[in-house]
């Protein structure tokens, strides 16, 4: 429901997502969104009323999240606020002073509170219990950073356009709803390395990336969507949260899987492993939809089962110890362009090993699959046991250490060209 004087774009934007902007907001504006289909509200969507905002540009965001569900994601400022409690200036200040808001109105319970003051980076400094009843933090040009010092903030619902959070001391960010809509740069919540603090409620990342830094315990409802990233990086807990959507999650750090029911989840599209180590004290289980292991890093598989639909490796190492290992329901497909790529641990293929080009090294390992290797490609074995699997080979096994082949659990090896350079022994039992 829009006043007389706003006027829509045209919606523009892909199957999944699209975006509709409306018009210069007057001061005494409401905007009310509300999405039926079928007389069906959508799932999780909540009618939301911003009044007297000022002089401002709105985005409303559409997100498709089923074939009949959608959510309505709101507001993106793209220029200052000149009503309710606006930071005024680009300059470092507290929170709590008068001096740093537009008309030294500070915010409140029935204030809406805005920190987007273009220009160079500041940061706005919580030092006192603090609750509000929604926060926009950042915007076109602005660079601000929240620093929660030692205490609670509790805003209900929070949105992150640019900029960055920053918890110290034992400070706590009470958050039901937390919306990243990032189109230009990185968005990062860091906290203490040695203080962990819970992430409550839903974050939902629209679009750009939002880095978790420091010691965090995933307890959150996550949505990653098209074209947003989640960067992991620090030391995070994955407990009773699961993370969904159609964007990408990459780990750069530690990711510990604690789940109450012995399985946690991440299903976005791809979970990319930059560098980082995933352990579980007691053998639990990370699924996931395609696992991708792209750079030339080391990643680590400790105590627990990655559960992957399929893999794709292009560089790296995955080294899975102390009885973790690597389930892979689809295929696994290695297109080793420059380094070679390396696993090692249990791997357990129910679809096709497929090394399209470069090698790829399987060393101290228990595999599970049927093996196809390209005419420029090489497979090679280094201390291996293979219990199942049929071998076809267009370009070249090699095999150093031991390969032991059991044939009671009808391992086979069919070698159609290509050929075999043996550097060390097969055992065929």
């Amino acid at each position: 429901q829009l006043g007389s004087n706003m006027a829509v774009d045209p919606i523009v934007g892909s199957v999944h997502t699209c975006f509709l902007r409306v018009g210069v907001l007057q001061a005494d504006d409401v905007l009310r969104v509300v999405l039926c289909l079928d007389g069906e509200p959508p799932f999780g969507l909540q009618s939301k009323h911003y009044c007297s905002l000022g002089f401002c540009v709105i985005y409303i965001f559409i997100t498709k999240v089923s074939e009949m569900r959608f959510l309505v994601l709101i507001l993106l400022i793209s220029s200052t606020v000149s009503a309710g409690s606006s930071w005024s200036n680009p300059i470092s200040g507290l929170f709590g002073s008068s001096n740093s808001w537009l008309g030294g109105l500070l915010p409140g319970l029935n204030v809406p509170t805005v920190i987007s003051a273009i220009g160079d980076p500041f940061t706005v400094i919580v030092n006192e219990v603090t609750s509000l009843p929604s926060l926009v933090l950042g915007g076109v040009g602005s660079a601000p950073t929240l620093l929660i010092d030692g205490v609670t903030l509790t805003v209900p619902d929070l949105l992150l356009v640019s900029g960055n959070i920053k918890i110290i001391n034992g400070g706590i960010l009470n958050c039901t709803n937390l919306l990243t809509i990032n189109t230009t740069g990185i968005v990062n919540i860091d906290v203490d390395l040695n203080i962990a603090t819970k992430l409550l409620g839903n974050l939902n990342i629209l679009q750009g990336n939002l880095v978790l830094n420091g010691v965090i315990d995933l307890v959150a409802k996550i949505e990653v969507g098209l074209g947003g990233i989640l960067c992991l990086n620090g030391t995070h807990t994955i407990s009773t949260c699961d993370i969904t959507g159609s964007g990408i999650v990459q780990l750069l750090g530690n990711l510990i899987i604690d789940p109450s029911n012995l399985i946690c989840s991440i299903e976005t599209s791809v979970f990319q492993l930059l560098g980082g180590t995933i352990s579980s004290v007691t053998s639990k289980t990370l699924q996931c939809n395609k696992l991708a292991i792209l750079d030339d890093l080391i990643n680590t598989v400790d105590g627990c089962l990655i559960v992957a639909a399929d893999v794709v490796i292009n560089a790296g190492v995955l080294d899975c110890i102390n009885g973790g290992g690597l389930n892979v329901i689809g295929n696994l497909v290695a297109s080793v362009s420059a380094n070679v790529a390396k696993i090692t641990g249990l791997l357990n293929v129910n679809g096709l090993i497929d090394l399209k080009v470069g090698v790829l090294i399987l060393e101290n390992i228990l595999v599970q699959a049927d093996i196809s290797v390209d005419i420029a490609a090489k497979l090679l074995f280094n201390n291996a046991n293979c219990t199942r699997g049929i071998f076809n080979l267009n370009g070249l096994l090699e095999i150093q250490g031991i390969l032991n082949i059991n044939a009671q659990l009808q391992a086979a090896i069919s070698i159609l060209g290509g050929e075999i350079q043996v550097l060390g022994n097969i055992l065929v039992n």
